[in-house]
């Protein structure tokens, strides 16, 4: 699995660093966002061509067709499956002087991701001398807390339990470019997979004739 840094349109080559396992010239691989799939050509270090990588190298790798690949975008293996959300349980941890609020914005940095974020939900904070967890509404400096959190757009994660790459992320605070936070992933929350339209026979005309009232939705 590997996080691709930049992209050179001429000739496929996403450079980036392994994060997990291992890759090797002639292995089929997939982009997570595009899907688009393409076998290794040429892995590069400089002038010298290796014929397979492990994790932790940073390496620059060279496909055998043109495909869509952007900066932040995570390559593997074909038989991997991608997970993608854009709400998330995690732990964290608050490193910042400021105090944290659920609904202020902040920047999410994710392996070579990066998303627009805010905390929608603050559950509970740990306390370190009794480790039991307690209630509250704000994060202060060196707290740990479960917060569930939303990002603007999904991003390719793991549990952190799986892997450490795509499962820990920071945050920083855009003004200042403060590393206010460091949180690990802890399952995703799919709020929005389960809502679909249905078309039904019964229109909100006659609904409404039928009850007597308008109708409204409660979220």
């Amino acid at each position: 699995m590997m996080s691709s840094r930049k992209t050179r349109t001429d000739v496929v080559k996403p450079t980036g660093r392994v994060a997990t396992g291992t890759v090797n010239v002639g292995d089929k691989v997939s982009v997570s966002r595009s899907g688009e799939t393409a076998t290794v050509d040429r892995l590069i270090l400089g002038k010298t061509n290796f014929n397979h990588v492990t994790a932790g190298q940073s390496i620059t790798m060279t496909l055998d067709r043109e495909i869509d690949i952007s900066r932040g975008d995570v390559v593997g293996h074909n038989d991997v499956i991608w997970k993608q959300a854009d709400h998330f349980d995690v732990e964290l941890i608050w490193m910042s002087k400021k105090k944290g609020f659920t609904g202020r914005e902040y920047r999410l940095k994710l392996s070579t991701q990066e998303s627009k974020a805010r905390i929608t939900r603050i559950k509970s904070i740990l306390d370190v001398q009794t480790l039991t967890s307690l209630a509250a509404t704000e994060l202060n400096c060196n707290d740990v807390a479960s917060v569930q959190m939303a990002i603007t757009r999904p991003l390719t994660f793991s549990k952190y339990d799986n892997n450490r790459e795509l499962g820990s992320f920071i945050l920083i605070d855009d003004f200042s470019n403060e590393t206010i936070g460091a949180g690990l992933i802890s399952n995703d929350l799919r709020r929005s997979s389960n809502v679909r339209k249905y078309h039904l026979g019964i229109n909100k005309a006659i609904r409404q004739a039928s009850n007597g009232h308008i109708g409204k939705v409660i979220w």
